[in-house]
């Protein structure tokens, strides 16, 4: 049997015990497995920045990978936890719509954990149960502790942009490491509106404006002059990305999760 990959995508925060806690439970239920934090400082509670970071990093990782989900992980009769195989990859989570978010109603299989782990803390209840699906998964043995289900207790719908007055009208949905805006504006979308004409990114207010697409950070200028210049890209994870070469487009900009991106016509 190949070598199992476990993820974690948490808002424990980087050095939290809440996270050793997890891990332990896992390595204790599935010692052979391999255990990767893709981030442990997802804002807290926020499902849509989740489902962003794991849609732009879950493609990496070879199939049969268990993405576990430590994000609003209260989990209840209403609110249970589940498993989705999505992309032939596994994805853990309480039933709190970032699968569904994930998955836009594309996944193969949706698994219902049966019966909560007996115990008064929720926390452990969630790092009990979800141990004991990664295991049963690797496992092959669901159907004791899991039931299918058709769909999600909690869906929600991805924010999209729109056109309004011949302009696309976009927002921030994530600050990256490096303090990089990405708007949820994808380049499907963005082509689809521009076609061939001559545009400007307005990002916050028109004084801050675009007008054109970089192929990388450094194409905008030479070496001595760039530093400090706005620009756009589409990022790895194929949506539209405002940066700052060698500077804090955020700080500079006072760009926040939500600020408006608009794309205008010439």
């Amino acid at each position: 049997m190949k070598k199992k990959i476990i993820t974690l995508t948490t808002d424990f925060g980087e050095g939290s015990f809440y996270e050793a806690i997890l891990n332990g439970k896992l390595m204790t239920a599935l010692p052979n497995a391999t255990i990767i934090s893709i981030t442990n400082n997802i804002t807290k509670f926020d499902i849509r920045e989740t489902a962003f970071v794991l849609r732009s990093s879950y493609k990496s990782f070879p199939e049969g990978t268990i993405h576990i989900i430590g994000v609003q992980t209260e989990i209840s009769d209403s609110i249970p936890l589940v498993a989705m195989l999505y992309d032939k990859q596994y994805f853990i989570s309480a039933d709190n719509g970032i699968l569904s978010l994930i998955s836009c109603g594309k996944q193969d299989k949706i698994l219902k954990f049966n019966t909560l782990s007996d115990t008064v803390n929720n926390f452990m209840s969630f790092v009990e149960s979800t141990s004991a699906f990664a295991s049963a998964i690797v496992n092959g043995d669901t159907e004791n502790i899991a039931s299918p289900v058709s769909s999600f207790s909690n869906e929600l719908i991805d924010l999209s942009p729109t056109v309004i007055d011949n302009e696309l009208h976009g927002q921030v949905i994530y600050i990256d490491s490096y303090s990089n805006a990405v708007v949820n504006i994808t380049k499907e979308a963005f082509q689809e509106f521009v076609k061939d004409k001559k545009f400007f990114i307005n990002v916050k207010s028109r004084n801050a404006q675009i007008d054109m697409i970089s192929k990388t950070y450094t194409d905008i200028g030479s070496k001595n002059d760039i530093e400090g210049r706005l620009l756009a890209i589409f990022g790895c994870h194929g949506y539209l990305e405002i940066a700052m070469c060698y500077s804090n487009v955020s700080q500079l900009l006072g760009i926040e999760k939500g600020s408006p991106v608009t794309v205008s016509l010439v």
